[in-house]
């Protein structure tokens, strides 16, 4: 049954974000949506690992609970106790991700906790006896959000849940302009150079190492491609060295930076070469920014990228097939133009910032 709103009642509420250790995607949107949801009249905290404290979120609270990324009997326990002990003095817990809805689900078994789940992946769930906890945990869930369709069929596929499944995409904000020739000498990068730019944490999941590849590949057609690959992670190291072996310059890897901005502004296409990916933030990120995205076929992404008219798909691990595509728009700055102006315009129809934190409200609402 669809939750539905009542829109003339006043609503204000408090609400404790519940977040397991997190980088990229998830941390910026739970940065942003407390302070929107702030901003509405609800009362937001964050509870998490001690370093979890998340930039953009003054006003605030912070809760230390000691979630860790991977199952911890200690950990989760102390965890659970930490949270029944926090959750009394809010009226609802909204977990973020598999670990946040296990320790929400678990501490809800043991005393009455409002809670809803966002899961911002698709969830990684090994095993029967995995499986099996997940779906006793989280039988008293009030409702799960999921950033894609793709996400929402494992979720029911997985979890069986007994509480409506609604999905509601991370949303984004069309951003003022940058201009292009100022990035591009910031960046050290000549007005007719052709560039490339990944985005996101430098993990496996992520696929640079294909994105590398890829470029290797195109810089037998195109000797001046550039690339630019924005974020940090455990696989920078590794990355770099594949980035000189494949002779690429000794700018490639970037680093991790809050504000990527100017490095849409400088870039001809973004590349999202993920091998698993909920929904695809950095694809949406860049449609906002009027730039064609190549993407990889999974999860969410094809629900965002739309082949053929705002980027092109191409199916994972393939680094030939990503060089084809690339190549294709690098060589049709038409096809680029078009294409960019097509994924301005879904993100500005389709994937509004505020939209989504309408919905989000919405949910609190009907759930107090």
């Amino acid at each position: 049954m669809p939750i539905e709103p009542d829109r003339e009642r006043p609503f204000t509420a408090k609400v404790l974000h519940l977040v397991r250790p997190a980088a990229g995607g998830m941390r910026r949107h739970v940065a942003l949506l407390t302070q929107d949801l702030q901003r509405r009249g609800v009362e937001c905290a964050i509870c998490g690992p001690e370093d979890i404290r998340l930039d953009g979120t003054s006003g605030v609270r912070y809760h230390a609970l000691p979630i860790t990324a991977r199952t911890s009997v200690i950990a989760d326990l102390r965890s659970i106790i930490g949270l029944n002990r926090l959750a009394g003095a809010y009226d609802l817990v909204h977990a973020h991700g598999v670990r946040s809805l296990w320790i929400a689900g678990w501490a809800s078994r043991l005393r009455k906790i409002r809670w809803l789940a966002t899961l911002h992946n698709v969830p990684a769930v090994h095993g029967p006896l995995q499986r099996g906890g997940i779906r006793m945990a989280q039988r008293k869930c009030g409702a799960f959000l999921a950033v894609s369709r793709a996400v929402a069929d494992e979720v029911e596929r997985l979890f069986h849940p007994s509480a409506p499944v609604l999905v509601i995409p991370n949303g984004v904000g069309i951003p003022s302009p940058v201009d292009r020739a100022a990035a591009r000498r910031a960046a050290g990068i000549a007005p007719d150079a052709l560039v490339v730019l990944g985005v996101g944490r430098l993990a496996s999941e992520k696929g640079f190492d294909v994105l590398i590849e890829a470029c290797r590949l195109a810089r037998v057609t195109l000797p001046g491609l550039i690339l630019r690959i924005v974020g940090g992670g455990d696989l920078e190291r590794s990355l770099r060295r594949l980035a000189e072996a494949a002779g690429l310059d000794a700018g490639t890897m970037v680093g991790a930076l809050d504000d990527v901005a100017s490095w849409y502004a400088a870039a001809d296409l973004v590349v999202v070469p993920s091998r698993t990916e909920g929904q695809g933030l950095v694809a949406l990120e860049a449609m906002a920014h009027g730039l064609p995205v190549v993407a990889s076929l999974v999860g969410g992404l094809p629900e965002v990228v739309l082949d053929g008219l705002t980027g092109l798909l191409v199916p994972s691990d393939r680094p030939t097939d990503l060089e084809a595509a690339m190549l294709r728009l690098l060589k049709d700055v038409e096809l680029r133009r078009s294409m960019g102006a097509a994924g301005r315009a879904r993100v500005q129809s389709d994937y509004a910032y505020d939209r989504m934190v309408d919905r989000i409200h919405e949910v609190y609402r009907t759930m107090l």
